[in-house]
């Protein structure tokens, strides 16, 4: 459990939640995280720094000093980003390493953009749990529409994942080529021991590979 030190420290990165009710005086305690999550300091400091310091497009789209400054500032995110979720980088000997990254606009957009483009086939089949948001849960829905199957694992009544199971499932079953699970569930404090280790995270023989991923895997982040 955090101090109460802790707590104002975090607190602290949000200046939102500086502010006090203009009739109780009390500052905010905000849950509704679910529709809008508070943007911390630094994340609204270097928006505002980009926008009135060096407004200019990234991606070597442009050669001009606002964009080179940019460029730098995306290929530093994306080593740093990928230094926090282990992602191996790329590149030859006479390279600057790179890490392959890829920012969306949020992460249900990032799901939809993996379920659209692995290429499962009709009759493969994908895992899930019975904790999954929608956001995790739809785009595989409609895979199932275009012929393909999904096969869902429930949760022990402790909520916590049944690896043992699991482990059976992959193993018996061939046609599994994608296995997709939250890592945490807000309202329940539910978690994915995603490190664990046990011969159920292989993958399926034959497969394209046993992905774990996250509809709130944006807040899921901090507490890796």
């Amino acid at each position: 459990m955090l101090s109460e030190e802790q707590v104002k420290e975090l607190r602290s990165d949000f200046p939102s939640l500086r502010q006090k009710h203009p009739v109780n005086r009390k500052r905010p305690i905000y849950f509704d995280n679910s529709c809008v999550t508070l943007t911390p300091r630094p994340v609204a400091e270097a928006v505002w720094e980009y926008s009135i310091s060096h407004p200019g497009c990234g991606g070597h789209r442009s050669g001009h000093w606002f964009a080179e400054t940019t460029q730098s500032k995306i290929v530093a995110a994306r080593q740093a980003l990928g230094e926090l979720l282990g992602v191996p980088a790329v590149g030859g000997d006479h390279e600057e390493p790179t890490y392959p990254v890829i920012f969306t606009r949020n992460t249900t957009e990032g799901l939809n953009l993996v379920a659209n483009s692995l290429g499962l086939l009709p009759g493969e089949t994908v895992v899930l749990t019975n904790k999954e948001h929608n956001s995790n849960l739809c785009p595989w829905q409609e895979f199932e529409r275009r012929g393909g199957r999904l096969r869902f694992l429930p949760v022990r009544e402790d909520n916590t994942f049944d690896l043992e199971r699991f482990a059976m499932v992959i193993e018996q079953d061939h046609s599994i080529k994608l296995v997709r699970c939250t890592t945490a569930r807000i309202w329940t404090g539910w978690k994915c021991r995603l490190r664990t280790q046990s011969p159920s995270c292989a993958a399926p023989k034959g497969s394209k590979g046993a992905t774990s991923s996250s509809a709130w895997m944006a807040r899921r982040v901090p507490h890796i």
